[in-house]
């Protein structure tokens, strides 16, 4: 009885030493290697996705400018061609033919109407046409 008795006090003793030895030292620094790596893809995505607001916000400013130094109401014989549309709480602004346009302008003796996600209302005296967004 005395040898099974020791054995398993044997074993046990082998258990809690087991339990106390800490991890190793390069397990510890890949842990820290990879939060820390981590931290570096957080932090550069962050700045990547800075340059991309302040790039798309400057093209914004700058297409806005470009069209407000063309009169409104300019008439070409251009096909209108709706590309892109923004809507914020303050603003309507549509893209029509590569120049920035806002509710209540003319283009082509057409006045903007409304403003909507999926296309333009243009009036033209008594007509009003649509003006779908391309895709």
């Amino acid at each position: 009885m005395s040898v099974i008795y020791n054995a398993l006090k044997k074993t046990q003793e082998t258990r809690e030493e087991q339990q106390k030895i800490p991890p190793k030292k390069s397990v510890l620094l890949f842990s820290n290697l990879v939060d820390i790596k981590r931290k570096w893809i957080q932090l550069i995505m962050c700045f990547a996705i800075a340059i991309i607001i302040a790039m798309m916000v400057y093209t914004f400013k700058y297409s806005l400018t470009s069209a407000k130094s063309l009169p409104a109401n300019t008439v070409t014989s251009e096909k209108l061609t709706l590309t892109g549309i923004l809507i914020s709480e303050k603003t309507k602004i549509a893209m029509i033919n590569k120049q920035t346009y806002s509710l209540g302008d003319t283009i082509q003796g057409k006045k903007i109407v409304s403003i909507h996600l999926n296309g333009i209302r243009l009036q033209d005296g008594n007509n009003i046409e649509e003006l779908p967004l391309r895709t």
